[in-house]
């Protein structure tokens, strides 16, 4: 078991960092009390007693089945339960109890009963892990040689840094003549004026001091800041033309985006056997190490390939987005259409109660072109008063004979009107010829498959086209 732990323990520090450990500097890792117990076989392992007693109940209840119903009692569901808060969790059974009085024979959700849990293996356990609570550089396990008896078998040690940094390019190249400047303090840079306008930094070691170049001779060290950014020569006279923007996709373009690159092969492992400590976590480091770019590189070639696929469901849903607005159009155009057709029905409705007010106008006027007889007498008593003393005899028999003339030129043009009517609306079909017999022999049964047969219907519907056609030409006629 511990090995075990171990070996996990191990294998995530790796995973963490491929330094080496620094065997000089090893702590002990951190402990962690835990207090396990098992219910029926079902260990659980806990920062308190209390929590693996409730944890181990709920762990076994989940591999537990219900009991079996009865026609008196049916369980629903199962539950750890506690009557106390001293009492150890118990196994508790929910369900339902037959009640004759009860809607659907059944009585409410209860709790039918619990029964004990048998506890067994109640233990305490120390846990082990990197790094420890006041070390939290020293993340690496190390393996124990000779492995203790009790305690951890394994030690927490810090990765050790020994990549050693390349060179300032901008520091003069070393000499054998470069004098030894002895320090005093710890590990840090030390930096001096480059003929370049840069800076050579040069680092010291763990004492402070460093090899200083020849080529500085007396100089003094100065204060170290970041060096500028090298910026590539231009030529003024020839300016640089702007990047042209490049056409957007085209949103109904269909075309698939181009296939990514082949992945490239995976990096080979060392799975030979090694006997040295020191040589298996080398060996182990190097495996770690390429298996890091193996899988570096599988996540740059899937990251390729989600973007194609991000831009190709980009694709599809443009697509989708310009099918969508052509939809959207057309049913705009349809429902145009529709209303185009409930106006024309409406028109036709219109048109129909027009043609009704015109006939009913017809009728009036034909009603009102005989003048109706009046029989009125009334005598003056004094024919030199009133209006008889203003207008001669002269001139009322001129204002009678002009009212008799509009009379009848009235009368003339509501003659002319009835006369132009009926020449307009006077048709005389002149139908002649028959309908063609097709007899049929169906079964020993003559049919007649003419159009004979339909005669009937003709004639019915001869009067509507009639009525419908002289409505029209009265609308026409009359106007709105």
């Amino acid at each position: 078991m511990r090995l075990l732990i171990f070996l996990l323990a191990l294998s995530s520090a790796f995973f963490v960092s491929s330094n080496q450990p620094d065997l000089s500097d090893l702590q002990s890792p951190k402990q962690e009390l835990k207090y396990c117990i098992s219910a029926f076989g079902t260990e659980v392992c806990s920062d308190s007693l209390e929590d693996a007693k409730w944890d181990a109940c709920e762990a076994h209840l989940a591999k537990e089945t219900l009991p079996e119903s009865d026609s008196s009692k049916r369980y629903t569901s199962k539950e750890c339960y506690k009557k106390n808060p001293y009492a150890n969790p118990e196994r508790a059974y929910i369900g339902q109890t037959f009640c004759p009085a009860c809607s659907g024979g059944w009585g409410p959700i209860e709790r039918l009963g619990t029964a004990p849990i048998t506890w067994t293996n109640q233990r305490e356990d120390i846990n082990y892990s990197c790094p420890p609570p006041v070390m939290p550089n020293h993340i690496l396990p190390v393996i124990t040689q000779p492995k203790p008896e009790t305690g951890p078998e394994f030690m927490c040690a810090k990765p050790l840094e020994d990549v050693e940094e390349p060179d300032d390019p901008d520091c003069p190249e070393p000499t054998d003549n470069d004098p030894f400047v002895f320090g005093t303090g710890g590990q840090t840079s030390v930096c001096f004026p480059a003929p370049n306008g840069r800076q050579c930094e040069i680092k010291t070691d763990e004492n402070g001091g460093y090899y200083m170049p020849i080529s500085y001779g007396s100089a003094e060290p100065v204060l170290c800041v970041a060096d500028p950014d090298p910026e590539e020569p231009t030529d003024p006279e020839e300016p640089t033309d702007p990047e042209e923007p490049k056409d957007p996709k085209d949103p109904t373009d269909p075309n698939p985006t181009p296939a990514p690159d082949d992945r490239p092969d995976p990096e080979d492992t060392d799975d030979s056997d090694k006997d040295d400590i020191l040589e298996a976590v080398n060996q182990v480091n190097d495996n770690l190490d390429a298996i890091n770019n193996n899988m570096l590189d599988g996540i740059e070639s899937n990251d390729i390939r989600l973007d194609r696929v991000a831009e190709e469901i980009q694709t599809s849903n443009e697509l989708l987005a310009s099918i969508n607005d052509n939809t959207l159009e057309a049913n705009d155009t349809l429902t145009d259409i529709d209303d185009g057709i409930s106006d024309a029905n409406d028109n036709l409705t219109d048109i129909g109660e027009y043609v009704a007010v015109g006939n009913r106008m017809l009728n009036d006027i034909v009603a009102n072109t005989a003048p109706p007889d009046f029989d009125i007498s009334a005598v003056r008593k004094d024919v030199d008063k009133g209006l008889n003393a203003i207008f001669t005899d002269e001139q009322r028999q001129l204002i009678t004979d002009e009212i008799d003339e509009k009379k009848q030129e009235i009368e003339d043009y509501f003659e002319q009107i009835e006369s132009e009517s009926s020449t307009l609306f006077d048709i005389n079909p002149s139908l002649s010829g028959g309908y063609e017999e097709r007899s049929v022999v169906i079964k020993g049964v003559e049919v007649d498959m003419g159009l004979g047969r339909l005669s009937s219907f003709f004639q019915l519907i001869a009067a509507a086209v009639m009525l419908c056609s002289t409505l029209t030409a009265l609308y026409i006629l009359l106007g709105p």
